[in-house]
């Protein structure tokens, strides 16, 4: 009878192989993100200046300072009206497209589906559709016909 709190070999092996997954991205988290947030905060207490290496804790002074500072409080205003008031207006349309040889058909559905929308051919030198065709260093940009939730893309 086995040991239950044995680990066989490939459940060992199998861990070490997700570890070893998960450690560079873990890493780059800690670096890119967790130290320099730490730091923000820390320097955030203090009055370095970024270049010369004296800095002395000042606690809330910056915070009060910046609160008296009328461009800050405007932006802070913008930013806290644009995403209470303006974000909930944008609106999600799903779009299907399905290839048949050399013909993509492309539906796009919604509650604002009525509104124009434009459909991006990537690599494509010229394509004919149902609606107007402009020629990009992208690809082929289309504009189907007003109120159209289906065009037909021939490459």
């Amino acid at each position: 009878m086995k040991n239950p709190n044995y680990k066989s070999g490939y459940k060992r092996g199998r861990m070490l192989t997700d570890i070893g997954f998960l450690f560079p991205a873990l890493f780059a988290f800690l670096v890119v993100i967790l130290i320099p947030f730490f730091l923000g905060i820390y320097y955030s207490f203090t009055n370095w200046d970024g270049v010369n290496r004296a800095k002395d804790l000042v606690g809330f002074i910056n915070y009060k300072d910046l609160f008296k500072d009328k461009q800050f409080l405007f932006s802070a205003f913008a930013t806290v009206k644009y995403a209470v008031f303006d974000i909930h207006h944008v609106e999600v349309v799903t779009a299907t497209a399905k290839r048949c040889g050399n013909v993509i058909t492309v539906t796009v559905e919604g509650r604002d589906a009525d509104k124009p929308w434009k459909v991006m051919v990537s690599n494509a030198e010229a394509v004919t559709a149902d609606g107007a065709c402009e020629k990009t260093e992208r690809g082929v940009v289309v504009t189907p016909a007003a109120g159209a939730k289906t065009v037909e893309i021939k490459l």
